[in-house]
């Protein structure tokens, strides 16, 4: 673009171009004539004079180059902004400072120069400068105050965007690791602005104190804004399968309410994957509540059942029942939805049906409740399991509490007694010298006979072998004909 003959007025619709598209640098072009104090101006002054270093006018000489838009032509009067002159808002500004009245306080120049090229004013004033230059090349102002708007409007949705995202994959952090939301979160917010975040700490500065989202409930806001988005995708997928099974089971929560969590497998991509995807509340755990509840889901998550190929479920009759089960109502809408008992709580049974005869386990599974119980309802005794520990160079584990259902709970609490049967030996030793404790004294006593550490490594090695059976049925690649 040929500057001089912009300046001088000499203007053409081959020369003129969209203000957006002009560079910082062609707009300091446009200003830089009238920045500098020129011989015509001043005549005492010239453009090449020897200036005294520490003189104003060569103080505003070096900064009219850092500041293009500065004009000094009498250095009594102080200084101007030609933008703002030309383009500004008269309501605008510091009270016809830069425009009316010139600047003159010479002492913090740099400062005063570098806030008001920042300013909101000055900002503005530019915008209006390129809308100027686009009304000539035939463009109607409201066109160019509806784009200009769009434009700061799209800005300010992305910026927006991107802020929500971070304050998302934030919370998604906590809730993928198990951590306290409600409480850590906020504390999560500000370390991310400490460590240098700084859209965070831009938000958090200059944005509005009613949209900052770092508060507890801001963060169960996007937690459930993200369990919808995962839900409605978890769906979208699973109405994309050719079939699908269900999986559920109820319980009681902490509030004794009944609940039904459900889990569906389906196929993507030729693959079986297998989800939770919801948990419903029902009135009562009969047969008639748990099949509502199901065939609500399907209907309301607009399932096809005729997609509807299986059910797993446990074996109580309420879900089993061949005659009047949930098994058998579900199939009145499918009838190709084939039922199949849980077969890791299959295998489960049949393990505890096996160990009944024999005496030494059954005798091992007292003793593992005993010493659970008598570690975790005592805090003076759990520390003092830990001082031996740390004596004997042992690593500080806990006693698991076995499980009558779970195999995989008295493999974790026979690990953890095998690592530390010294120290726990010497412990419950000390507590029946120490406290006269009679249940520690008999624990220790079968701890350290013989037919009890046989018993612990013995009963180990066979839970490993019984542990390669449940990871294999709970492979989630095993498909209906794999497990027939």
């Amino acid at each position: 673009m040929d500057i001089r003959r912009f300046i001088s007025g000499k203007r053409s619709n081959n020369n003129l171009q969209d203000m957006d598209e002009c560079t910082s640098e062609e707009l300091s072009q446009i200003t830089s004539e009238r920045c500098l104090p020129s011989s015509s101006q001043n005549p005492e002054v010239t453009r090449h004079d020897p200036t005294p270093p520490h003189s104003k006018k060569y103080h505003m000489s070096s900064m009219g180059k850092i500041y293009p838009w500065v004009i000094c032509e009498d250095p009594r009067k102080g200084v101007f902004c030609t933008i703002c002159q030309k383009w500004g808002n008269p309501s605008a500004g510091s009270r016809g400072a830069w425009t009316s009245r010139g600047v003159t306080d010479w002492s913090h120049a740099t400062e005063l120069l570098r806030a008001h090229g920042e300013s909101r004013c000055h900002r503005d004033a530019a915008v209006t400068a390129g809308m100027s230059k686009q009304v000539e090349c035939g463009k109607s102002v409201l066109e160019l105050q509806c784009s200009a708007a769009a434009k700061e409007a799209a800005c300010r949705a992305e910026r927006n965007r991107s802020i929500v995202l971070k304050l998302m994959r934030s919370i998604y952090f906590l809730a993928k690791n198990k951590i306290p939301h409600t409480t850590v979160y906020p504390n999560l917010i500000a370390l991310q602005v400490a460590n240098g975040d700084a859209l965070l700490e831009e938000h958090l500065t200059h944005g509005a104190s009613n949209a900052q989202y770092t508060s507890k409930f801001s963060a169960v806001m996007l937690l459930d804004a993200l369990d919808t988005w995962l839900e409605r995708k978890q769906i979208q997928s699973l109405r994309s399968s050719p079939c699908f099974s269900i999986l559920a089971d109820e319980c009681q929560d902490i509030s004794t309410q009944e609940e039904l969590s459900i889990c569906c497998r389906w196929i993507v991509d030729g693959y079986p994957e297998e989800h939770f995807v919801d948990i419903l509340h029902v009135k009562d755990a009969d047969v008639a509540s748990i099949t509502q509840a199901l065939t609500t889901f399907i209907e309301v998550n607009n399932l096809d059942y005729r997609r509807l190929v299986g059910q797993g479920y446990d074996g109580a009759a309420t879900f089993s029942g061949c005659t009047n089960g949930v098994q058998r109502r579900i199939r009145t809408h499918s009838a190709h939805a084939v039922y199949i008992h849980c077969a890791c709580h299959r295998l489960q049974l049949a393990s505890i049906q096996a160990a009944e005869p024999i005496t030494v386990i059954n005798k091992m599974f007292g003793t593992m409740t005993s010493l659970w119980k008598l570690f975790y309802y005592s805090p003076k005794k759990a520390e003092a399991l830990k001082v031996v520990q740390s004596v004997l160079n042992l690593p500080e584990l806990k006693v698991v509490k076995p499980s009558s259902t779970r195999w995989l709970s008295h493999e974790r609490c026979l690990s953890a007694i095998r690592k530390d049967l010294p120290a726990l030996i010497i412990t419950l030793q000390q507590l029946y010298q120490t406290s006269g404790d009679a249940e520690a004294y008999g624990i220790s006593l079968i701890l350290s006979s013989i037919s009890g550490v046989a018993s612990i490594f013995l009963y180990q090695k066979y839970l490993i072998s019984l542990l390669g059976l449940i990871a294999t049925c709970r492979d989630r690649l095993l498909t209906l004909v794999g497990y027939l």
